[in-house]
């Protein structure tokens, strides 16, 4: 691996050795706030891999257990099977999901390695001499992941698929919307599905940039990845539990925020009307759509950003140049 100065790359470890976690943490906190431009590669990640999904929650109207039925129609399943209709909606949607995931792998795997070569600039560092951090690399190590969270969603939407028939036909408390009380009472899948999808992003978080750092495939950078964690399971178990907690307190606002705005520019459009209430409560939901959006996108840079730090610090200070 090559080298530089790092104080020649960003204020942000300027004067600082890199090695130490909680000095990169800091300095690259400092890199992303500086560079707008890796704010909007984050974001671009961070909406392609499903962070649409929180933006659409807050203003989308959920389906009632009534309107589920209207919409699959009481001739969906028959005795002798699950009718055309249901099948080719069920294809529909399989096909539609095949190519978000594809698209989602593509795109995210080129805003990782944008963003990883950035980070390693910023930290004075350059990838090693013939590492090409090639996409598909990428695109693979990122395909491999999704594997055991694929088994963990199957098996979790089993234990979801009963909780919300027990709730349609013995509901447990009316005073509280469907999909709250199938969650509580499906709690323990929720939980194993969300460690599963932790774990399977840290891994994919390290094997992808020990792709990029040594253009190692998929077999190379998962065995790297996991000698990682095996030998600094202390400052990989931190940039997990950080990444989560701030991503957390950043993106559960934003969501409660986009709900709050939404409901009053319903209630603006369709109870008061007038004129100067709508306009004042479309700029206030379009300003938290904004606010939300850059705060999305900035979250994402810096998680990109503190996972770089994690696994090239330690190759870095064995170079000597500190």
């Amino acid at each position: 691996m090559t080298t530089a100065n790092p104080a020649m790359h960003t204020s942000g470890f300027e004067g600082r050795p890199v090695r130490g976690w909680r000095l990169v943490v800091e300095g690259l906190t400092v890199v992303v706030l500086e560079q707008p431009r890796l704010w909007l590669m984050g974001l671009a990640g961070f909406l392609a891999r499903g962070g649409v999904i929180v933006f659409a929650l807050p203003i989308v109207v959920l389906p009632s257990a009534v309107g589920i039925a209207n919409f699959f129609g009481p001739t969906s399943v028959t005795a002798a099977g699950p009718a055309a209709r249901l099948v080719a909606l069920f294809a529909v949607a399989a096909v539609g999901a095949a190519a978000w995931l594809a698209l989602a792998v593509v795109v995210g795997s080129v805003v990782d390695r944008a963003m990883i070569g950035a980070h390693l600039q910023a930290m004075g560092s350059s990838v090693s001499e013939g590492a090409s951090g090639r996409l598909v690399d990428l695109v693979v190590i990122r395909l491999a992941l999704l594997m055991p969270l694929a088994f963990a969603v199957a098996w979790a939407s089993g234990r979801v698929v009963e909780a919300a028939y027990q709730e349609l036909i013995l509901p447990s408390n009316l005073s509280t919307a469907l999909v709250v009380r199938v969650l509580l009472r499906a709690a323990d899948a929720v939980a194993v599905l969300g460690v599963i999808w932790v774990v399977c992003e840290t891994v994919a978080a390290m094997a992808v940039r020990r792709s990029v750092i040594d253009g190692s495939g998929l077999l190379a950078a998962l065995r790297d990845a996991l000698r990682h964690l095996l030998r600094h399971p202390a400052s990989t178990l931190g940039t997990t539990l950080l990444s989560v907690l701030v991503s957390v307190l950043g993106l559960v606002p934003v969501a409660f925020a986009l709900s709050a705005s939404w409901s009053a520019l319903r209630t603006a459009l369709l109870e008061d009307g007038r004129p100067p209430t709508v306009v004042l409560a479309l700029v206030g939901f379009l300003a938290v759509w904004l606010g939300g959006l850059l705060v999305a996108g900035v979250l994402a840079a810096w998680r990109s950003a503190v996972w770089t730090g994690e696994m090239a610090r330690f190759d870095i200070a064995r170079s000597g140049d500190r």
